[in-house]
């Protein structure tokens, strides 16, 4: 692979462009800036370090969650952390990453789902436990018609999982058939 040099000037301008847990290194953001590049996970290989107990660290885990269950092509949403968008989906991840947990507890801001919901692409959210391998998948308009069943009147969600039943705790609701591994 050839090398280049750069001025300072425009070191700063490759930091100031580029995108985190996307961009990787100064290649990544010349290559969406210049050839219109915006995708992840694809091409990404991962390190030993990334990995805990064989199991991915959370961006990692995601990067790999999103390739794996949803193809390539995405990129990330504004100032949603780990929402991305393709030209087909939307998809939210929420993370709690904590082995042998009884208990995993998701905050869905206000904010978030009003994007999501406003989005006229395929939309899922992905509740994950990277220590464990899993995640659950669930289209916003299950999310949203749970939470009308159940009166829930706050701009937030409060997510509150028992992973030994796959049970949403607020929602009474069995979440078995949403559960995937990675």
């Amino acid at each position: 692979m050839p090398t280049i040099e750069i001025d300072q000037e425009v070191f700063e301008f490759l930091e100031q462009n580029a995108q985190p847990f996307v961009d990787t290194n100064p290649n990544d953001v010349l290559r969406r800036l210049l050839l219109g590049d915006r995708t992840i996970g694809e091409k990404k290989e991962f390190s030993k370090g990334e990995k805990q107990n064989n199991k991915l660290d959370t961006d990692s885990f995601v990067r790999q969650a999103l390739f794996k269950r949803f193809g390539g092509g995405f990129s990330r949403v504004g100032r949603f952390r780990y929402m991305f968008e393709s030209a087909e989906w939307l998809v939210y991840f929420q993370n709690f990453n904590k082995k042998n947990t009884t208990n995993l507890w998701y905050r869905l801001h206000g904010s978030a789902l009003q994007e999501m919901i406003l989005s006229t692409k395929n939309q899922a959210l992905c509740f994950t436990n990277p220590a464990e391998g899993i995640m659950y998948v669930i289209p916003i308009e299950k999310v949203m018609e749970k939470a009308k069943d159940k009166g829930w009147d706050h701009d937030d969600l409060e997510v509150n999982i028992d992973p030994s039943n796959d049970r949403w705790r607020e929602m009474d609701w069995d979440l078995s058939e949403y559960l995937e591994k990675i």
